[in-house]
């Protein structure tokens, strides 16, 4: 028995896994790209325009409209620089690395461990990050909103708190928590042949 994937598929059933697979193969034609499959799941913040709204640390802006059924919708409207200077314009932006880093320092004082990432060397490692899993290469989103649990992203420990690792930034990864809470099993090496064989499964042994 296989715990990664026992783990993957009791809260992933195997269709979904197939067919999100499948998608990041096709990838997204249009400007938005990987952002458009998470429009609908995940919590967009306000922009400090009017009526502009962003996916945490995305530089892509979206306008709220409301469709001919009278839902409310988002749609692409531009894309601006993806620097620091950029996003401490956003107090939402900012808080999501505040919160990202307090939840670092406290795990750390709770494994007895020392060395604590900076707010501003924290935020510019996720925004170099490009929103993409170390692990895997998919590219997720930093909402803290539940969404879609394939793409949400987190901050993993290369070197583990309990096996003397730190928070700091040379011992930090950017991965998608799905994929993070199976890493546990794995050395890095083995999760990466063991993602590459999920990957080259036959798609119908996954949609059984």
């Amino acid at each position: 028995t296989c715990l990664g994937c026992n783990k993957l598929f009791s809260f992933i059933s195997k269709r979904d896994v197939c067919q999100k697979l499948q998608n990041i193969e096709n990838g997204c034609a249009d400007i938005i790209g990987d952002e458009a499959r998470h429009l609908s799941v995940y919590y967009l913040h306000e922009w400090i325009e009017p009526n502009m709204y962003h996916f945490p640390l995305s530089p892509k802006r979206y306008i709220k409209q409301t469709n001919k059924d009278n839902n409310e919708e988002y749609t692409y409207h531009s894309t601006r620089e993806n620097t620091i200077e950029h996003y401490s314009r956003c107090i939402c932006c900012i808080n999501l690395v505040k919160r990202k880093r307090k939840t670092l320092k406290t795990a750390t004082q709770k494994a007895s461990s020392y060395g604590v990432a900076t707010f501003e060397s924290l935020m510019q490692f996720m925004v170099n990050s490009n929103a993409t899993c170390a692990l895997t290469g998919i590219k997720g989103s930093w909402s803290s909103n539940a969404g879609d649990p394939m793409y949400l992203l987190s901050l993993d420990h290369k070197t583990s708190l309990s096996a003397g690792g730190s928070s700091e930034i040379d011992n930090l990864q950017v991965t998608l928590q799905c994929f993070n809470n199976i890493k546990g099993n794995y050395e890095a090496e083995d999760f990466k042949r063991w993602f590459t064989a999920i990957q080259q499964m036959p798609k119908h042994e996954l949609q059984l």
